[in-house]
């Protein structure tokens, strides 16, 4: 997967280590105009002034328009600027008599001393514009629960030093925390990305919650640092979360025991080179498109129960862990007829109509799990590389297989097998590719009980009734034949036909026919007894 780049990026701001402090930025003393500190009666002021100042400029057609995104009205609670603007305005030049008036058509830049520890909580606030957050120092607890961010935000090399909290928060514009410190918990609970998320080189130091969260276009998580340092029964929590666009996790570490249970992952996902050094669940994962875990290091034991694979993922190269789980079942991996229709072209699904039903905070998981029929036309059709596709298959299958085989789970290590076999088949010279099949076909590659009985059965019962047409033998012997050819080991020619005349006064035609039937069953008994070998575990 190609990398994911920010289309809304800017040139590096170089560090101003001459900022003023909080209590000298007009964005600051505007969200705290009623006091700082933990109290909710202030902290409710704050928010109602703020929301009121951040809202004066929005036309009824525009709060309209927004309100039909998300569907939700954020605007109920806020108040008419009119009513309090005399007051906030009073309040304002009191705290910063030498400052203008901040305009909230303007630029919200929130840039104060990186090394003043102010308290912070943006709880239910309103962010008309873009807002800068960046390289400021969170020396204390911090709060954005229920914040609604209309246009980008950026908290670029920002340090969380304590507990930080953005639950159900709304980013309806680009979001950027790259190399970013969280030195605590975090949580993203229920929060809404709209658009692209960066947390590329961001170090999480205690434990991280996506739990829930939609990111409705692409994230890029590269090189990301999930940590472990405060406390070590940490965990990163991304289950029930919501992939709607691309998902980068190139050569993130994780040190802490991490869950995608239950995500979704609605196009490409990307776990190249990453580190899992505790345990990682997978359990009732959901990957669309393709997920791609080449040369990825599992070194904890890793499940994937009952994932749900659309595409096979990429394991080649990985390391897989002793003690991987996974579903050997045909409801939780692709059929044949996928492997087929991918070497010639496959639909990418898009994610277009899928952000906007999201925005509006109404994408469930059985709503995923029917997007493609309600996409299909809108879907973008990608071409696939006939070669290296099958092969990466085969290669990913073969590392399953051989990590099951060492577990002592032979179904499972049967299973990739034959999965393994179909890939390969796709690859394989003509005349090699029908030999594929035929074992498929007549075999299922040494697992089936019931073809190799089946073909016996209707090679006794043709040849059976070819002998009883040519006339040559008295009545019953026919089948008596048939069977002896079948099983030819046992000796049966001698028993039901102890007169050598018999059989050798037969013609040319019917001779040819007794040793074809003889060399068909021989092949057919030798692969029901390697079905049985392999379905009973016998030595």
């Amino acid at each position: 997967m190609t990398d994911i780049e920010d289309p809304t990026s800017e040139p590096e701001k170089p560090e101003d280590t001459g900022r003023k402090p909080a209590s000298k930025n007009p964005l600051y003393v505007l969200a705290t105009l009623y006091g700082e500190g933990d109290d909710f009666g202030t902290h409710i002021e704050n928010r109602l002034a703020w929301n009121a100042w951040a809202c004066q400029n929005l036309t009824p057609t525009e709060k309209k328009e927004i309100t039909r995104k998300i569907n939700r009205d954020i605007f109920k609670d806020v108040v008419e600027w009119s009513s309090i603007k005399e007051d906030v305005v009073r309040r304002f030049k009191e705290r910063l008599a030498e400052a203008s008036f901040p305009r909230p058509d303007d630029g919200i830049e929130f840039i104060w001393s990186p090394r003043e520890p102010s308290p912070t909580s943006f709880d239910g606030f309103i962010f008309p514009n873009f807002a800068d957050f960046c390289h400021i120092n969170f020396a204390k607890y911090t709060s954005f629960n229920s914040a609604i961010f209309l246009y980008r935000v950026d908290f670029e090399s920002a340090n969380f030093n304590s507990y930080a909290k953005f639950s159900n928060t709304l980013f309806m514009g680009g979001v950027v925390f790259m190399n970013a410190n969280f030195d605590s918990s975090l949580t993203f609970r229920s929060s809404v990305f709209c658009e692209y998320a960066s947390f590329r080189d961001v170090k999480f130091k205690g434990s991280a919650s996506f739990i829930g969260a939609k990111f409705l276009s692409s994230v890029d998580f590269r090189n990301a640092h999930f940590q472990a340092l405060t406390n070590f029964t940490s965990y990163t929590h991304f289950s029930h979360t919501v992939f709607a666009g691309e998902v980068n996790f190139d050569e993130a570490i994780f040190d802490t025991s991490a869950s995608f249970r239950s995500s979704v992952f609605c196009e490409s996902a990307s776990f190249r080179d990453s580190v899992f050094k505790r345990p990682i669940n997978f359990t009732d994962a959901r990957f669309e498109p393709s997920v791609d875990f080449r040369n990825a290091d599992f070194q904890a034991p890793t499940n994937f129960m009952d994932a749900n694979f659309i595409t096979y993922p990429n394991f080649v190269g990985a390391v897989l862990h002793s003690k991987t789980l996974v579903t050997a079942s045909d409801k939780f991996w692709p059929d044949r007829g996928w492997l087929k229709s991918f070497i010639q072209k496959f639909d990418w699904r898009r994610s277009k109509t899928l952000r906007e039903a999201g925005v509006r905070m109404l994408l469930s998981r059985d709503e995923i799990e029917k997007s493609p029929k309600r996409l299909a036309k809108e879907d973008a059709v990608h071409e696939a590389n006939p070669v290296d596709a099958p092969e990466s298959i085969a290669l990913s299958c073969a590392n399953l297989r051989h990590n099951m085989a060492a577990q002592g789970l032979p179904d499972e290590a049967h299973f990739f097998f034959r999965r393994e076999m179909w890939a390969r088949a796709l690859t394989a010279a003509w005349y090699e590719r029908w030999l594929y099949r035929i074992y498929d076909w007549v075999f299922s590659f040494g697992h089936s009980l019931i073809k190799p009985i089946a073909w016996l059965g209707l090679l006794w019962l043709v040849c059976a009734g070819l002998f009883a047409t040519s006339g040559s033998l008295e009545h019953g012997k026919w089948a008596l034949l048939s069977f002896a050819n079948t099983f030819s080991f046992f000796g049966f020619h001698k028993i039901f036909f102890a007169d050598p005349e018999t059989l050798g006064g037969l013609s040319g035609e019917l001779q040819f026919l007794i040793g074809a039937q003889i060399i068909l069953s021989f092949i057919l008994l030798f692969f029901l007894g390697l079905a049985l070998r392999n379905r009973f575990r016998l030595t």
